[in-house]
């Protein structure tokens, strides 16, 4: 029998009653001492400060001594995005941010998950976290943008549609 004084640190995505259902005698032992750590999507108010950290270590972290910085819009969409894939997928986004965009901020265009991720749930989350004037007027556009090209540019049909009085709704389109 050999003696050793080991500690392993593990990473579980599972609970521990899945473990144990598998192997009760692994689940035993790694049951020492547990930390919980809720999922990134669950502490989005950690998001900014993750990315300061990562921003302020990207030289030794991802070997980028001056990394362009987030435009404001770009932070917001960050702190409010479902990251799935906890830090690693911040992380992951962070260096592929950080490698990609130079001599000039990185703006929300640049964020790889715009494209892919461009649906009603997103946009939702992303309203969510602005101040209601912003999100409101936001909306707006989009609402707007949605019916101009539904209704091929046809402002009578659009009112009609919307119910909404043509000439409050060429105000709205000017606004």
């Amino acid at each position: 029998n050999i003696s050793s004084d080991t500690r392993i640190i593990g990473n579980c995505y599972e609970n521990k009653q899945a473990i144990a259902d598998r192997n009760l005698s692994l689940a035993h032992r790694l049951s020492g001492f547990e930390l919980d750590i809720k999922p990134l999507n669950e502490r989005f108010m950690d998001v900014s400060d993750i990315i300061d950290y990562y921003y302020r270590n990207s030289a030794q972290i991802f070997g980028i001594s001056s990394p362009a910085k987030l435009s404001e819009s770009a932070m917001e969409f960050l702190t409010s995005y479902e990251w799935s894939g906890n830090i690693v997928q911040l992380k992951d986004t962070l260096e592929i941010l950080f490698t990609t965009v130079h001599e000039r901020d990185i703006d929300i265009s640049d964020l790889p998950m715009v494209d892919k991720c461009n649906d009603d749930a997103t946009k939702f989350q992303h309203y969510m976290n602005l101040p209601i004037k912003e999100a409101r007027d936001l909306f707006d556009k989009d609402y707007i943008m949605f019916q101009l090209n539904k209704f091929d540019y046809n402002i009578s049909q659009i009112a009609r549609n919307i119910d909404m009085d043509r000439s409050a709704f060429y105000k709205k389109l000017k606004s």
